[in-house]
């Protein structure tokens, strides 16, 4: 014959309460794993994001640099030939001692 009573403790000592730690076990891990793949999901999408932008500013970093260069060399052309211009100094008085 069976002790129903140590069988009945038994189960309710360690088996409904192993049962109940292994669902909300469960219950976490799973919630965690949604909340780490939407995380893994919004890092690649600001990753994509990211660079598309970065990659807008490099082109405009460079049609900067490609714009100042131009400048620069019509700066350094119409510096190279400066015109003429007569000032009050350009011709200075010699006198003779």
């Amino acid at each position: 014959m069976v002790n129903w009573q140590a069988f009945w403790s038994g189960l309710l000592g360690t088996t409904i309460p192993g049962l109940i730690v292994t669902l909300l076990v469960l219950r976490i891990t799973s919630s965690f794993n949604r909340s780490l793949e939407r995380f893994k999901f919004d890092l690649q999408r600001d990753t994509v994001r990211f660079s598309k932008w970065h990659e807008k500013r490099v082109d405009a970093c460079v049609a900067v640099y490609v714009a100042f260069s131009q400048f620069l060399d019509f700066l350094r052309l119409s510096t190279s030939n400066p015109p003429k211009v007569a000032t009050v100094f350009s011709r200075r008085r010699r006198f003779r001692s």
